[in-house]
């Protein structure tokens, strides 16, 4: 009736109340990432990380778990896990969570708190059950299993790195500082590490460069380090060996590289896969396809001058025979120069060499990784007509359908014919 609907029009509203707010995140981080697993169970792997905005987090693919280290500004930059203990850095301290456990950040559980005196821009778990721990300026290293025997120890007072410049290749640090591209070694004293610059031969580049670092990846399965600029420039390090006497020694090769963008962060996997993020929001796999986003991909390198072993002596330079491993079709271009490019010797042409991918065995290679009528080693022959004490080849190519391919040789064919006068 009447009554009963006023009755039922004035009755009081219920709401639902909560302290619960949503999880968000703040942009302008630059964000580090690591994956372990603290606990026994075989799914309980998970991605731990921080980006200079926010409280660090936990995430397993689904729940994305902020946590709590009790900072007043909780807003760490970046992350290690180390013999059982979540790591964070915040400016010139570290802090570490209990034993296992990465939630817990009291001294009851075994957290604890250090500092380095400057802002740290590394942690690198390393070799010899060792953290080390990079500033702007020095290194340290931290080693023990927990708060009970932990041990910081000097580096180096003078040798640090620039930051999201350092990472772990083979078990050697590497990072970039205002001395270069520089190595961190374990020593045949346990525990101990020594320093050593790799770039001096490419100084230059290094001193350009380290300004505008805005992220590095590992290439595990190229041996290789890589930097990368917020220009979009970079400079890669390929590590290799050499004999000397009757050991092995590390050698390491540099490569510039320069993509059309510019570059706000760089992230990479464990399977080599990276990623490359420009300051327009747009984001590219790194080492993907024939082209850049459907642009000519451009690669050029100059060998260095040849004397043959005779700088002094004339020759006529006759062929040259290269020697190349190629995944898909190819087309080089090839410009040989004498005498260090002296003017006073003729300047060849420039010669097109175009190959098609590398051949395979069959029932030995796997289908469709080999191409059939073609050599398991390329070996384009060019013919060359020059004069001079010495030569260089100048290779170059630019296009959007060659998969990729490498200069693993040149055999040149000369005559010797006077001495130079």
């Amino acid at each position: 009736d009447a009554t009963n609907n006023l009755l039922v029009d004035a009755a009081p509203q219920a709401a639902a109340a909560s302290l619960a707010t949503q999880i968000t995140i703040k942009p302008g981080g630059i964000y580090e990432a690591v994956n372990h697993n603290f606990y026994g169970s075989t799914d309980t792997y998970r991605m731990y990380g921080c980006g200079g905005v926010d409280r660090g987090f936990e995430f397993d693919g689904v729940t994305y778990v902020p946590i709590d280290t009790g900072m007043t500004t909780d807003t760490p930059n970046l992350v290690a896990c180390f013999q059982g203990h979540l790591f964070f850095s915040f400016g010139g301290s570290w802090q570490h969570s209990g034993t296992g456990l990465p939630y817990s950040w009291a001294p009851a559980t075994g957290a604890n708190e250090g500092g380095i005196g400057e802002t740290i821009t590394a942690l690198l778990p390393v070799a010899g059950k060792t953290l080390a721990i990079i500033g702007e300026r020095g290194s340290r290293q931290l080693s023990g299993t927990s708060v009970s025997d932990f041990e910081l120890a000097t580096i180096s007072a003078d040798v640090g790195s620039v930051a999201y410049a350092s990472r772990v290749l083979g078990g050697e640090a590497l990072m970039m500082s205002s001395h270069g591209i520089t190595k961190l070694s374990a020593t045949q004293a346990y525990g101990n590490f020594e320093q050593g610059t790799i770039s001096r031969a490419v100084q230059p580049l290094v001193a350009v460069l380290k300004s505008k670092v805005i992220g590095s990846t590992v290439y595990r399965s190229r041996s290789q380090y890589r930097v990368f600029g917020d220009d979009g420039s970079g400079l890669i390090a390929t590590v290799s060996s050499e004999k000397s006497g009757l050991n092995w020694v590390p050698v390491y090769y540099f490569t510039q590289l320069q993509y059309p963008i510019n570059l706000s962060c760089v992230i990479s996997c464990d399977d080599d896969t990276t990623y490359l993020c420009d300051d327009e929001g747009m984001v590219y796999q790194a080492d993907k396809g024939t082209s850049f986003d459907g642009e000519d991909i451009e690669a050029y390198f100059r060998t260095a001058f040849n004397h043959m072993k005779a700088p002094t002596t004339i020759k006529s330079f006759l062929k040259a025979i290269f020697e190349m491993t190629i995944n898909g079709y190819s087309i080089v271009r090839v410009h040989p120069e004498f005498s260090y490019g002296d003017p006073r010797y003729a300047r060849h042409l420039l010669i097109e060499e175009g190959s098609i991918g590398t051949g395979g065995r069959w029932g030995a290679d796997n289908w469709n990784q080999f191409y059939w009528t073609s050599r398991l080693v390329h070996n384009p022959s060019i013919n060359i007509r020059g004069t001079g004490t010495n030569v260089t080849m100048v290779v170059y190519s630019k296009n959007q359908i060659d998969q990729g391919h490498r200069i693993d040789g040149i055999t040149i064919h000369y005559i010797p014919r006077r001495l130079q006068r």
